[in-house]
């Protein structure tokens, strides 16, 4: 049976227990019917999630996790990864700028994402920190501004008036560094995102190291 056979059988019988809501017999077949549907949406996530399509095997997961509650611990694992990548070319004093970019992959209806960068002014200064397209993704309006501090860069963004978020992978923002110094420079990220209506959103955060030659 195909997964929309599924839902359809949930369906009908949601129907024929609407229309006869003493009958056991209805219940008892929606109650299979839904840990069936619920199955074979887990089942189509696995599969999706093997081949690295993360947003069709979130939206399998939510699907098997709405029949069936006790599937939402698998959906969570879909995580979403707020990146800080390195430049490509190695830092030399002197040389640059350097394009530092911030990303996140696999988010799902995200509205608000505040991001701290930190950075050692010793070895690296900001020149510029210029917004990435994703929040405005769908033709949606947003609202970007940072702050630049000793040591840290403080980045907010809000998809104004937005009832669905931006969802999938895509460039948050970036920054520009002048190397100043010679060293290894610590480069982290931290902060938190919210859904529409303020909905906290997990995220994990992955830092990186950069080294200023001479």
């Amino acid at each position: 049976m195909k997964v929309a056979d599924f839902d359809q059988a949930v369906a009908y019988f949601r129907r024929a227990t609407g229309d006869s809501p003493d009958n056991p017999n209805y219940r008892i077949a929606l109650q299979r019917a839904m840990l069936a549907a619920s199955r074979a949406h887990f089942d189509k996530a696995r599969e999706f999630e093997e081949k690295d399509q993360i947003e069709a095997a979130r939206g399998e997961y939510q699907m098997a996790s709405e029949y069936d509650p006790s599937t939402r611990q698998a959906a969570a694992k879909v995580t979403t990864v707020v990146l800080l990548n390195t430049p490509m070319t190695p830092l030399r004093v002197g040389g640059g700028p350097y394009n530092v970019p911030v990303s996140i992959t696999n988010v799902s209806r995200l509205s608000t994402v505040t991001l701290t960068v930190t950075f050692d002014p010793a070895l690296l200064r900001p020149r510029a920190v210029t917004e990435g397209g994703f929040m405005r993704s769908g033709g949606s309006n947003a609202t970007f501004t940072n702050q630049v501090g000793q040591g840290r860069i403080d980045v907010t963004i809000v998809r104004s008036t937005d009832s669905t978020g931006a969802t999938g992978t895509g460039l948050l923002f970036s920054v520009l560094f002048d190397a100043i110094a010679p060293g290894t420079a610590g480069l982290g990220i931290s902060g938190a995102a919210t859904g529409p209506g303020g909905t906290p959103m997990g995220l994990q955060f992955r830092s990186a190291a950069v080294t200023v030659q001479p």
